[in-house]
């Protein structure tokens, strides 16, 4: 019998291979793909260079901060401020539930205000046009940071570059109702958090 093997197409025949002739095939189709590999890593390790786009969420960050933190502060659109210790007023994060290794690149201030009784002379009185009072304050993080704040809001061109440094921030007002010492008023929170870089 001849060293060929027969195919079904007519007069085709391919050489059969033996032990030594497939392990050379073999580190042929390796040596090839290697080399394949590596000209596909230093190409789209290049064009990455190109590519490469920075994308600034903090903004979005802080926002999603303020959110969580309202719902956290007025469940039910409701300050309740007997809830709230000596310790809860410094640690606001910790209090609504973030661990210290989330927290470390926000600062949170939550001002709580509440509306001076008025003689009201009519009853469609915007809770918005009402003389406020501040009643609370709760904070976490490093105030220091908002400086940082000032620095970028102050400069009318940053560089590109050192855009990418600029904090985000947030400061909401939420019109609730406070509860103070059993009493429930007309009132409204100021939450204000930044978002430090991560660099």
């Amino acid at each position: 019998m001849s060293n060929t093997l027969r195919l079904p197409v007519a007069g085709c025949r391919l050489p059969v291979l033996g032990k030594r002739g497939a392990l050379g095939e073999w580190v042929v189709t390796l040596y090839r793909l290697l080399v394949v590999s590596f000209v596909a890593f230093i190409i789209l390790g290049v064009s990455s260079v190109f590519y490469a786009h920075y994308i600034d969420v903090r903004d979005a960050e802080a926002v999603v901060m303020t959110r969580q933190v309202v719902d956290c502060v007025a469940p039910f659109g409701i300050v309740d401020m007997g809830v709230f210790s000596g310790d809860d007023k410094k640690g606001i994060l910790s209090y609504c539930g973030f661990d210290d290794a989330e927290v470390e690149r926000f600062f949170v201030r939550v001002v709580v205000l509440e509306a001076l009784p008025l003689e009201r002379t009519s009853s469609s009185l915007e809770p918005s046009a009402l003389e406020m009072k501040k009643v609370g304050e709760m904070y976490q993080g490093d105030s220091g940071a908002l400086w940082v704040l000032k620095i970028f809001g102050d400069v009318d061109k940053v560089e590109e570059g050192l855009k990418k440094y600029e904090p985000g921030y947030s400061k909401l007002n939420y019109f609730v109702g406070v509860l103070d010492r059993g009493i429930e008023m007309d009132g409204k929170i100021e939450v204000e958090v930044l978002v430090s870089n991560e660099f």
